[in-house]
């Protein structure tokens, strides 16, 4: 029995050290540790460190420190990089790369716990079970409560001009445009002709070779708003950890004035509600979703099993791949060098944004069935942008491992997507267009017909492209970039109803911002070139950024486009 003992402290020992990043991963959401996925998880947990436990007693002895060390190491990188992030953001350009600097660490850490474990022996798997049980008790115990799913805030009461028209305002976010549409897909050319019947029935002029000139939402909606083409919009808004705040708002300010009442309906990710926000003007009512709230998933019908293996890939996806990414790249590395390794392409994103979004348009049709004239509501909504999750009806798909994300793991490394892997996750693409329309047309049908709002302005647009690419718009890559990127990339959606424009099709290609200006705000703007800013290496777009022409979503002096 006493022999067993040091044995069992080691399982112990990884037990604790497995299981305290996914304790935290489920306090610090607010799921709830009395749902059958989450004991199901920490089963799993329990069998790798038995699994681990059972290597170390097997294996020779020197190998049990660094066996315990990397997921150690690992833990305390994940924290390092949520506390300091400044600090590790220095320490990888010091060391000359990502992966000079992980591995570096890996092998100061593991030389530095082996010359430990020497010196206290087998005492060190007491300190650890200690020590990380101690780290599961205090986030349980100062967890508190977690953030709403829903956050609704009232501003200063408006009382709305009733000589005004209602107007509805609805960014898609990640829809594509119409023509943009990968024509060399069979459901891609349907989906042309369902969204071209879906706008023009309902009395839209649609414009179905519109583009936006920035591949990000928060610098292609942050321009639009504001009226302008600026390459450098990331001065108009304030970044926060999961997303950023809109502090100037041009539009809103232009609405308000006119003597509209404004109500918001967004994710938290980019907020137009904030102190900023509000300073350019008084938003009304402002419902907020949290657009990664796993809580989400309790409503899907799976099996504990099922919803396990989310909750388990997210946690991986959250918590470990920041510090993995440099392995995850070396792995790639070495399949390109010729080593017969899986490929990393089927890549499956499994966050709750989708099911977040659809109910935030469930959200906007009641509040679309109490409009009046006068009042102007605004709603970004995260769909049909990844995970790619919803059938056509709407519903999540039973089968998990058909949910997609939009490219694979290393997508900011340049290793994105194969041509087959592009056209499987456009399959799932499709479908959640499809599903996000459907519920658009519910929400369209509402306002049909209601006394007063005949001359209501709706106005419906995307932020970017589909972002399905072979190659991702950095500049860095700009050689490598194909004319089906950018289509990909920068093809966006743009519907508009108004009195006086009847419905039909608007042929020329012209960016979204532009489209808007004139078409919504009644002003040309400066800027509204046929170019595209491609990404930096690093985030946002700049100063002296580099731009290349928009493809051609269309014929051109008689031909057509050749990149369809």
């Amino acid at each position: 029995m006493n022999a067993a003992k040091p044995y069992a402290v080691m399982i112990a020992a990884l037990f604790f050290i497995f299981s305290a990043p996914f304790t935290k991963f489920i306090a610090s959401r607010g799921y709830g540790f009395l749902h059958p996925e989450v004991g199901f998880v920490f089963l799993w947990l329990l069998l790798g460190a038995l699994a681990l436990g059972g290597l170390m007693i097997a294996g020779p002895r020197v190998l049990r420190p660094v066996l315990i060390a990397v997921p150690v190491f690992v833990f305390l990188y994940i924290e390092a990089l949520k506390a300091m992030p400044r600090f590790l953001e220095a320490a990888v350009a010091a060391m000359g790369g990502i992966w000079a600097t992980f591995a570096a660490g890996v092998v100061v850490f593991v030389a530095v716990f082996s010359g430990l474990y020497r010196k206290v022996g087998r005492e060190i798997f007491s300190l650890l079970t200690i020590g990380f049980a101690t780290v599961s008790c205090v986030v349980l115990a100062t967890s508190g409560k977690p953030a709403p799913m829903w956050e609704s805030r009232a501003g200063p009461p408006v009382r709305p001009d009733p000589a005004l028209p209602a107007l509805v305002h609805v960014v898609l976010d990640g829809q594509i445009g119409i023509d943009g549409l990968p024509a060399r897909l069979a459901e891609g050319r349907g989906l042309r002709t369902e969204l071209r019947r879906f706008y023009v029935s309902r009395g839209f002029r649609v414009f179905p070779r519109a583009f936006s000139h920035f591949p990000l939402t928060q610098e292609s909606i942050t321009n639009t708003l504001n009226g302008e083409v600026d390459p450098v919009a990331y001065k108009d808004v304030r970044p926060f950890r999961n997303g950023v705040t809109l502090k100037r708002n041009a539009w809103f300010k232009e609405l308000a004035a006119r003597g509209y009442s404004i109500d918001v309906i967004q994710s938290r990710f980019y907020d137009l509600c904030g102190t900023g926000a509000a300073a350019s003007a008084p938003v009304s009512r402002c419902l907020s979703y949290s657009h990664a709230d796993l809580r989400f998933f309790h409503g899907v019908e799976a099996t504990a099993w099922q919803k396990a293996k989310l909750l388990f890939r997210h946690h991986l996806e959250v918590d470990l791949l920041p510090p993995l990414m440099p392995a995850l790249l070396f792995y790639e590395q070495l399949r390109d060098a010729g080593f017969p390794l899986p490929a990393l392409g089927a890549y499956r994103s499994v966050s709750a944004s989708s099911l977040a979004a659809l109910a935030a348009m469930e959200r906007l049709g009641q509040r679309l069935g109490t409009l009046r004239r006068g009042e102007a509501v605004f709603a970004h909504i995260l769909l049909p942008h990844a995970p790619f999750m919803l059938d056509r009806h709407c519903s999540p798909m039973k089968e998990v491992r058909r949910w997609a994300g939009r490219s694979n793991l290393l997508w900011a490394y340049g290793v994105t997507n194969t041509p087959e892997e592009w056209a499987r996750r456009y399959q799932a693409y499709f479908a959640q267009s499809r599903c996000a329309h459907a519920r658009l047309g519910r929400i369209l049908d509402l306002l049909s017909g209601r006394p007063g709002l005949e001359d209501a302005v709706i106005v419906i647009h995307g932020d970017h492209g589909s972002k399905i690419v072979e190659q991702e718009p950095y500049a860095r890559f700009r050689d490598e970039i194909t004319a089906r990127d950018i289509i990909d990339s920068y093809s966006t959606l743009f519907a508009v109803k108004v009195p006086g424009l009847g419905p039909g099709e608007l042929m020329e290609q012209r960016s979204i911002q532009g489209l808007f200006a004139e078409f919504v705000m009644g002003k040309r703007i400066a800027g509204d070139h046929g170019d595209v800013f491609l990404q930096p290496n690093r985030g946002v777009v700049g100063p002296n950024q580099v731009r290349v022409r928009m493809v051609p979503l269309g014929p051109v002096n008689g031909s057509r486009a050749t990149a369809r």
